[in-house]
């Protein structure tokens, strides 16, 4: 599912993404594969696992967030 990422703690290792059918994820930063750490405003790509996002991936081609 595409979503994008509303907010993500470093200290507690945790955040939230907004999905494409409107529904708000939860996620460790363990589910997170990418080397670019996630930041707010990141569109990616996940899997659903309950209440949960996995498997998340940053979608190539910025970080949904429009440049000036």
């Amino acid at each position: 599912m595409n979503g994008q990422i509303l907010d993500f703690t470093i200290q507690t290792n945790s955040g939230v993404i907004s999905g494409a059918d409107g529904n708000r994820y939860d996620f460790v930063g363990s589910e997170w594969k990418d080397s670019v750490s996630p930041s707010r405003g990141m569109s990616v790509d996940f899997e659903v696992d309950g209440d949960n996002a996995v498997s998340i991936y940053r979608r190539r081609g910025g970080c949904g967030r429009r440049r000036s």
